[in-house]
C-alpha cells in the first residue's frame, strides 16, 4: 500500500558514533530531526509541556538515534529500571519506538529505554495484539544527564531486523515518550484514543527512507555448555548450540540443536478453580523470535499454534516437567505482500513419553493496511500416532478501527475428524469498544500444535465498553462502563455456561485506579468435575451473583500496591475471594514484590480455602549483573517452590547464568556470541 504523504529521508552517517549517552559527535548535528511530539494523555491532541527532540541516523550495517527529553525540573525526573526487559519502566520517564521494518502496518519491533540506559524490548504481530516481551535482540543504548533534562542514544543493528531487500527501504517508526510527575503521554505522530495501543499501532506510522542498507549475510552461532548439580553430590554436562542466519534481508532460518532452557523462569503459580486448562504464556527464545508470524486463533480460547505443547508436559502432580528437544529448525520472512513461517522441531523421549516430531507451516497475505488471509497446517507424530491440524483465516479492517476477522479449521487424529470455525466483528481503542463473535469446537477438536479450552462447545460473546473523559479539570481521566455477555453451550445440548457482567472503571491522573464488576452467571454441568483436591462439584444446574472490586495506587511511587475483593455465590454455596500485591522499588538496585492470591468457597458439604503467595526479589548490582529470586506456593498441591537465577553479561549475546530450584537440579550455562 502506497504511503499517503512521501516518506522522510533520514540522514547517512559515514562512521558510527559512540553509544555513551553524549550528543556531542558531528553526526548528530547533521541528523534527521523529528520535534512534532503531541499527547495522547491527558489531553488528546495537546501541545507537550516539554520539549523533546529525536535524531535519527544510519550507516550501511545500523539505525541510530539520540534523544533529548527536557526537563525544567530535573529532581522530579523518575528512573527505577536498570535491569534488561524490566517493565517498570512504565512506570519510569521512558522513551520508546516501534519500527515496521517491512511496512506491512501490522507487524514490528519495540525498543524502550530510561535515564538510566535500560534495554528493554519486544516483538509485536497485529499492531500489539500480541506482544511477546520475552523476545531478546541485539542492540544497544546508553543515557546519561544532559543540560535541560536527560539524553540517550541507541544503535540497532540492521541485522536485529527484518526488512525487503532492495536499493532503498521504507520502514514505518512510531515514536513516543513518557513523562511520570506531569502524567504526559507523547507521541510522534499522535496515536489516538481511537486505537487501542500506543507505539505498535504502526498502521498509522509515517514512512523513513533508508538507501543502501543490509542485514548482512551475517552469521550467528551461539554455542552453551551447561553443567547441573544436585543436592546429592551427582552431576552432569552437556551443551548444544543455537544458529541464527539470514538467508537474505527478508528470511531469517533459526536452528538448535539439543536446546536447554533452563535459564528461563518458572510459571507462576496461578489459582484454577474451573474445569479448563490454563494458557501459560512461552518464554523459550527459540519459540518467541517471530512468533507473530505462527499465531492464529482466539487468544486463551483456541491457539492454533500454541508451542508450550512442545517439550512441556503436565505431570500428575500439576507441575511441568521438560522433554528433551533434540533439534529445531524454524524460518521466516517476508516476500513481498507473502509472510512465511516454517518449524519442525523433535523432542527426545523420556520416562513413559515417546519422541516426537512437530511440523508447522504458516503463510499470510497482505491485503492492504491491517488486512490479511493467511492459512496454517500443522502435523504433530510420535508413538505410532498422527494428528494434523488445517486452517484458513482472514482479517479486515474498516475505516480503520472496526475489524471482522474470522476462521475455519479441520483436525484430524485417529482416524477421526473434528471441524472449528470462529466469526467476529470488533473495535477496540480507549474510545468506544466493541465485540460480537461466534466460536465453535467440534467434538474433540484439539489442534496438533495447539490448544482448545473448550472442545464441544458453542460460544457467543458481546460486549461493549463506552469510556467518558472529563478533561483537564477533573482529577479523573477517564470513566469507562463496560458491559459483556457470554454464553458457552455444549453441542449436544448437555450443558451451558452464560455469564453477564457490568463493570465501571475508573482511572485518576498519576494511575491510580478503580476497578468494578457485577456478574450473574447461570451454568448446568453435565457431569461433576474436581474443584479443588478431593472436592467434587456435582452435576446439576447453578446460579449465582458475584460482586468485586479492585484498588491500584500511584504505580510510579516507590510502594506501589494492588488489592482486590470479590465475594457472592459459587455452585450452590458461597464464595469469598481476595487478591493483594505490593511493589518496593526503593531505588533502582532493588525491587521486592509479594503477592497473595486467597480463594475460601463454602458448599454444602464442604469447606476450602485455596491460596498462592509469592515473593519475587530483584537485585541489580550493575546493568550487566543481576539476581533473582522467586518463592512460590501453592496450596492445593500443597507445594513450595524456591527459585535463584544468577545472570551475568560480558556482552550481548555472551552471558554465564546460574540457575537452582530447589527438589531440582541446578544449572551452570555459559553461552556466547560468534558472529560473522
Amino acid at each position: 500500500m502506497p504511503d499517503p504523504v512521501p516518506p522522510l529521508d533520514v540522514a547517512r552517517a559515514e562512521e558510527p558514533p559512540r553509544i555513551d549517552g553524549r550528543l556531542d559527535e558531528p553526526l548528530w548535528q547533521r541528523a534527521t530531526r523529528v520535534e512534532a511530539f503531541l499527547a495522547r494523555y491527558p489531553i488528546e491532541g495537546a501541545a507537550p509541556s516539554r520539549r523533546t527532540e529525536v535524531l535519527l541516523a544510519y550507516t550501511e550495517h545500523a539505525l541510530y538515534l539520540a534523544v533529548r527529553a527536557m526537563e525544567p525540573e530535573p529532581e522530579a525526573i523518575r528512573a527505577t529500571a536498570l535491569r534488561r526487559d524490566d517493565f517498570a519502566i512504565t512506570r519510569d520517564d521512558q522513551f520508546a519506538l516501534a519500527i515496521d521494518s517491512f511496512r506491512d502496518r501490522r507487524n514490528g519491533y519495540w525498543f524502550s529505554t530510561n535515564p538510566l540506559g535500560v534495554r528493554v524490548d519486544a516483538q509485536f504481530a497485529d499492531e500489539g495484539e500480541r506482544f511477546e516481551d520475552n523476545w531478546n535482540g541485539v542492540w544497544d543504548t546508553a543515557a546519561s544527564t544532559c543540560d535541560g533534562g536527560w539524553c540517550a542514544e541507541l544503535e540497532i543493528p540492521w541485522a536485529t531486523l527484518r526488512f525487503p531487500a532492495g536499493p532503498e527501504v521504507v520502514m514505518g517508526i512510531n515514536l513516543f515518550r513518557r513523562i511520570p510527575h506531569t502524567d504526559e503521554q507523547l507521541f510522534a505522530p499522535l496515536i489516538p484514543l481511537s486505537f487501542a495501543e500506543g507505539t505498535p499501532s504502526v498502521s498509522i506510522a509515517p514512512g523513513y527512507r533508508f538507501r543502501g542498507i543490509s542485514g548482512g549475510a551475517r552469521l550467528d552461532l551461539r554455542p552453551f555448555a551447561v553443567g547441573s548439580f544436585a543436592g546429592d553430590g551427582s552431576g552432569s554436562d552437556g551443551g548444544g548450540l543455537f544458529v541464527r542466519y539470514p538467508l537474505s534481508d527478508a528470511l531469517t532460518l533459526s536452528a538448535t540443536v539439543n536446546a536447554d532452557f533452563s535459564e528461563v523462569e518458572v510459571d507462576d503459580a496461578q489459582l484454577n478453580l474451573t474445569r479448563f486448562p490454563l494458557f501459560l504464556p512461552e518464554k523459550r527464545d527459540f519459540f518467541l523470535e517471530n512468533a507473530g508470524t505462527f499465531t492464529a486463533g482466539v487468544p486463551g480460547e483456541i491457539e492454533l499454534f500454541f508451542p508450550r505443547v512442545i517439550g512441556l508436559i503436565e505431570t500428575p502432580a500439576g507441575d511441568v516437567a521438560t522433554v528433551p528437544l533434540d533439534w529445531g529448525l524454524k524460518a521466516t520472512g517476508h516476500s513481498g505482500r507473502l509472510e512465511l513461517g516454517l518449524l519442525a522441531v523433535a523432542t527426545g523421549s523420556a520416562d513413559a513419553v515417546p519422541g516426537e516430531q512437530f511440523n508447522v507451516a504458516r503463510a499470510k497475505y497482505a491485503l492492504g493496511s491491517r488486512s490479511f488471509v493467511g492459512g496454517l497446517w500443522s502435523r504433530r507424530e510420535g508413538g505410532g500416532l498422527a494428528h494434523q491440524t488445517t486452517a484458513v483465516d482472514f482479517s479486515h479492517h474498516f475505516a480503520r478501527q472496526v475489524r471482522l476477522q474470522g476462521f475455519a479449521a479441520r483436525d484430524e487424529q485417529g482416524g477421526a475428524g473434528s471441524d472449528a470455525w470462529f466469526a467476529s466483528l470488533s473495535r477496540a481503542g480507549e474510545r468506544l469498544a466493541f465485540e460480537l463473535s461466534l466460536l465453535e469446537l467440534g467434538r474433540g477438536f484439539q489442534p496438533a500444535v495447539g490448544l482448545a479450552a473448550r472442545p464441544g462447545h458453542r460460544r457467543l460473546a458481546a460486549g461493549l465498553t463506552l469510556p467518558w473523559f472529563p478533561g483537564p479539570q477533573c482529577a479523573v481521566r477517564r470513566f469507562a462502563p463496560q458491559l459483556e455477555l457470554r454464553r458457552w453451550e455444549a453441542l449436544d445440548g448437555t450443558e451451558y455456561d452464560e455469564t453477564i457482567a457490568l463493570g465501571f472503571d475508573v482511572e485518576w491522573k498519576g494511575g491510580r485506579r478503580l476497578d468494578t464488576e457485577l456478574l450473574h452467571q447461570r451454568e448446568r454441568l453435565a457431569a461433576p468435575f474436581a474443584l479443588y483436591r478431593e472436592h467434587v462439584v456435582p452435576a446439576g444446574d447453578y446460579t449465582r451473583w458475584e460482586a468485586g472490586a479492585t484498588l491500584a495506587s500511584d504505580p510510579t511511587r516507590p510502594l506501589a500496591w494492588e488489592a482486590g475483593l470479590a465475594a457472592g455465590g459459587r455452585y450452590g454455596g458461597r464464595h469469598l475471594s481476595g487478591n493483594f500485591g505490593l511493589s518496593w522499588r526503593p531505588g533502582h538496585r532493588l525491587v521486592v514484590a509479594p503477592l497473595l492470591l486467597a480463594d475460601r468457597i463454602e458448599l454444602d458439604d464442604a469447606a476450602f480455602t485455596a491460596t498462592v503467595a509469592q515473593l519475587r526479589i530483584g537485585i541489580t548490582p550493575t546493568a550487566r549483573l543481576r539476581l533473582d529470586l522467586l518463592g512460590q506456593y501453592e496450596s492445593e498441591q500443597r507445594a513450595t517452590r524456591v527459585g535463584l537465577r544468577a545472570r551475568y553479561d560480558w556482552r550481548e549475546g555472551t552471558n554465564l547464568i546460574v540457575a537452582w530450584d530447589a527438589e531440582e537440579r541446578g544449572t551452570l550455562k555459559l553461552n556466547w556470541l560468534v558472529r560473522w
